[in-house]
């Protein structure tokens, strides 16, 4: 499932994306986002990732000057990332000489 929604009084975006999928155990919750972290050794390497991927999500989010959280209640339970975007001033960059931002 995916909710997004944005606030003029708040000024930011809020994105959510939820799943049904095998969930985070209580104890991975603050490392996900951690460069090659991955939350279940067990699984063989077609069902899991290299543990890029949601580092390189932060990343980019907080290049963006947001946020990105997570929620599971477990293994089995899936799991809930949530996405905070400021939204722009409404303002257009301005050229520089030549014609490039």
């Amino acid at each position: 499932m995916l909710e997004q929604h944005a606030s003029p009084l708040v000024r930011q975006a809020v994105v959510r994306i939820c799943d049904n999928g095998i969930g985070i155990a209580p104890e991975m919750l603050a490392r996900v986002f951690e460069l090659f972290v991955q939350g279940d050794p067990s699984l063989t390497r077609s069902q899991s990732g290299l543990g890029i991927g949601l580092s390189l999500a932060r990343s980019l989010v907080e290049l963006h000057g947001g946020q990105i959280e997570v929620y599971s209640a477990g293994s089995g339970q899936g799991s809930e990332f949530v996405v905070y975007l400021p939204l722009d001033s409404g303002e257009l960059p301005k050229p520089r000489q030549g014609g490039r931002f």
